[in-house]
């Protein structure tokens, strides 16, 4: 049994101080020391503005760690699984063009020859004696016809469904399974 939780439930934290969640003050108060030990470190190198935009960079990473989801994982949750992916546990994608041609032409080659690939044949059609080539079932191919002029003339797929049930025509299923053909053939 599933039990279905609202996501404004499911992704509910608590505010713990001014409004952010633990997480969140912590990488805050992170943020902080380390724009403040910045700034420390580099006053007597640097001129107030300069060093203002260093603290401001340096600390950035810090504070955006705390706010920052992807798919459900935290900042460092999605830097582990990319590091992971890409530098330790990289997988080579090979693509080898030799065998996709091949099998690309020789469908093609087969569709150009007239020989269908499927099965079994769709409606409107029969298989020859040697089942290589389909052969137009013109009993079928009225109703296909029909149905085509239906839809043009402005008629949508049930109305036209009711006039054909009305004309008892059969079913394509039905149809298809008088000649041993389609989904409920005999096997």
């Amino acid at each position: 049994m599933e039990v279905k939780i609202n996501r404004e439930i499911r992704n509910y934290t608590e505010s713990m101080f001014f409004g952010l969640s633990m997480r969140q003050f912590i990488f805050s108060v992170l943020a902080c020391g380390v724009a403040v030990g910045l700034y420390f470190i580099l006053r007597p190198y640097f001129g107030v503005e300069t060093l203002s935009w260093m603290c401001i960079l340096g600390a950035a990473p810090f504070a955006l760690l705390g706010f920052i989801t992807y798919h459900g994982m935290t900042a460092e949750q999605f830097i582990w699984a990319w590091l992971r992916s890409e530098m330790l546990e990289p997988k080579e994608l090979k693509f080898e063009d030799s065998n996709y041609s091949k099998t690309t032409m020789d469908i093609y080659a087969q569709v150009m020859s007239g020989k269908h690939l499927t099965g079994t044949v769709i409606y409107g059609y029969l298989w020859d004696e040697k089942r290589e080539h389909w052969l137009v079932d013109e009993e079928a191919a009225e109703v296909v016809r029909r149905i085509f002029s239906l839809t043009m003339e402005g008629y949508g797929p049930y109305q036209i469904s009711r006039l054909l049930s009305e004309a008892k025509v059969e079913i394509p299923a039905v149809h298809l399974a008088r000649f041993d053909e389609g989904v409920n053939r005999t096997k």
